[in-house]
């Protein structure tokens, strides 16, 4: 027991003589030995040079310990949630009045726009088309396809809220179509197909600029014929393909079997082609 003190007293002592700026590793070590020192009686009063012997794992206190004792957490803010519902790009979310789209932020890329339609005429009119009468105001399906022209480059001037885009390119093509009958046969879908497809390099799409083509092209014809045929009816006018922008491809679900029928190509004849 005396020894036990006079070690106890001599490792205080050492202590104050100045030891204590040493290292806490050395200084651990210097305490653990002289502590040895006194419980085998092998002490003495003159300071001995540490030694360089491994301490126990235990009696270190590992960084890992810290580590794994802290508490992660992040003070950054969590991203606002995004509102995936749809919405009407030409309404204003706010006041609900209508608006013109801002298309500033996006790029310009190329963009091609395919559509059709149809118009079914009675039989005894697509007689005479299909024999080639000539209208008073001209061959039918001639003027119909350059009205399909004109009316795709005025677009913006139709469509309130439709960007005018430069175009580089409209094509529009009609032509008979006298169903699975005979020609002119009784209860048959005798009837003229348009075709429109439409090309530029721009921030916006251009597939209101084939639509309209269809479209007028359409009513032309049944402007020239409603003097031989007024049961004329125009429909099944869609978009059939679309390429570029955000979205990229898109092609309607029937686009392959309409294709089949009205040879649905993009870069038909028609102005901007030689």
């Amino acid at each position: 027991m005396n020894k036990s003190g006079n070690g106890h007293h001599m490792v205080s002592a050492t202590i104050q003589e100045g030891w204590s700026i040493m290292p806490m590793t050395e200084m651990g070590i210097f305490i653990q030995t002289r502590y040895v020192d006194s419980l085998l009686g092998t002490s003495d009063t003159t300071p001995r040079k540490t030694s360089r012997r491994p301490i126990p794992v235990h009696l270190l206190h590992t960084p890992a310990a810290i580590i794994t004792s802290l508490r992660l957490y992040s003070t950054k803010p969590p991203a606002p949630a995004v509102d995936m519902t749809p919405s009407l790009t030409h309404t204003d979310p706010k006041t609900g009045h209508a608006t013109m789209v801002n298309v500033t932020p996006k790029p310009a890329t190329h963009r091609t726009a395919l559509a059709a339609g149809r118009i079914v005429l009675p039989p005894s009119t697509f007689r005479l088309l299909s024999r080639g009468a000539v209208n008073k105001k001209g061959d039918v399906l001639t003027v119909a396809q350059v009205a399909g022209i004109q009316a795709a480059k005025r677009t913006g001037e139709l469509i309130p809220l439709c960007h005018p885009v430069p175009l580089t390119h409209v094509g529009v093509r009609l032509w008979l179509d006298e169903g699975s009958g005979s020609e002119g046969k009784e209860g048959q879908e005798c009837c003229v197909r348009c075709e429109a497809s439409v090309e530029c390099v721009a921030r916006t799409g251009v597939e209101m600029e084939a639509l309209t083509a269809v479209s007028v092209a359409l009513l032309t014809v049944f402007d020239m014929c409603k003097a031989v045929g007024k049961g004329m009816q125009i429909e099944g006018i869609r978009v059939l393909e679309k390429t570029g922008g955000k979205s990229g491809v898109w092609k309607w679900d029937g686009a392959d079997e309409a294709n089949e029928v009205v040879g649905g190509k993009i870069g038909m004849e028609g102005e901007g082609k030689p």
